[in-house]
């Protein structure tokens, strides 16, 4: 399963959605509708690796933090918040004006569903690993991939598995 925008009456709207075949053909099911659509610009960078000192789930939303302080959250504790879009990274959820949102970040989606699917990562291959990352908008170089993936995971991903 995936994430999909769609475009509704000039208004990004995601949602998850599954691909079917049937009689040879890939049909796109939509499973759940995740929210609104949000984008907003990054300015700056943050240092160029990353220390992974801490346990799995602090260490993802310390990820998740740097990449949404670049973009203009303002944080009170595990709560970010900008223009009445708010990230709950304890509950998890991504929320605007009470409702489902979701955020654009870098090449993925970032909301309820990609961020339990972060937290619950359980013994996965690189592989799996590095797209649940990606899918949530989180983007590591191969170096700071290989770190995490050794810190948490207790493995050594290949060079196939790893995160550009």
């Amino acid at each position: 399963m995936f994430v999909r925008k769609k475009k509704i009456k000039g208004k990004e709207y995601a949602y998850l959605v599954e691909n079917k075949y049937i009689n040879g053909r890939v049909k796109q099911k939509v499973k759940r509708y995740l929210g609104k659509v949000f984008r907003f610009d990054r300015s700056g960078d943050f240092p160029v690796t990353t220390v992974f000192d801490k346990g799995r789930i602090d260490a993802i939303k310390d990820l998740l933090k740097k990449e949404l302080i670049l973009r203009g959250f303002k944080v009170r504790g595990d709560v970010l918040e900008r223009e009445n879009v708010v990230v709950d990274l304890k509950k998890p959820e991504v929320l605007f004006k009470g409702r489902k949102a979701c955020i654009e970040l870098n090449e993925g989606f970032l909301c309820g569903y990609t961020l339990r699917k972060l937290y619950r990562l359980g013994d996965g291959d690189g592989f799996a690993v590095a797209n649940a990352l990606l899918s949530a908008g989180i983007k590591l170089s191969k170096d700071d991939f290989v770190k995490f993936f050794e810190r948490y995971y207790g493995g050594e991903a290949d060079e196939h598995e790893q995160a550009d």
